[in-house]
């Protein structure tokens, strides 16, 4: 089930019941990107040390999908029953919010997505806008600036 801003707070609920009553769920992520060029691959990396080269690099860029599958046995049929959910999220680009969000793209990772149909339009205009946690509360202490009252988190 594609999921944009839209109707999110529709299928909200729908999700959250398909992820309380699986046996199991799965995660994938598109992003804008998976390698710093100036990050060399070296299969010899034990796996600790691969892992801190990915989430540095992961962090430079930007999860622009985010799929959940959730999968549920089913005794009648017998198989599992899958439900796949795909989020689209891009930053809110609300300098009122929390400021322009800059970021980092490969020009390989974007190729290869629309190499398989991925809608940037989609993404940009329909995506679930979202803010990290400094940009939550710096947008907080501009709303207690511009109130006066002090408000909970999003």
């Amino acid at each position: 089930m594609e999921v944009l801003k839209d109707n999110f707070e529709e299928v909200l609920p729908i999700f959250t019941a398909a992820v309380e009553n699986a046996d199991f769920i799965a995660i994938d992520t598109e992003l804008t990107g998976l390698n710093r060029p100036t990050e060399s691959q070296d299969f010899t990396d034990d796996t600790q040390t691969r892992y801190s080269k990915l989430r540095i690099s992961a962090s430079e860029f930007l999860v622009i999908q985010f799929g959940v599958c959730t999968f549920t046995w089913s005794d009648t049929q017998g198989v599992f029953v899958a439900k796949p959910f795909n989020f689209y999220v891009f930053p809110s680009g609300e300098p009122r919010m929390a400021g322009d969000r800059c970021f980092t793209c490969n020009s390989s990772s974007m190729k290869f997505l629309s190499g398989c149909n991925f809608d940037f339009n989609k993404l940009i205009r329909g995506g679930i806008p979202y803010m990290t946690h400094t940009e939550e509360e710096k947008y907080h202490e501009l709303r207690e600036l511009r109130t006066g009252k002090v408000i909970g988190t999003l």
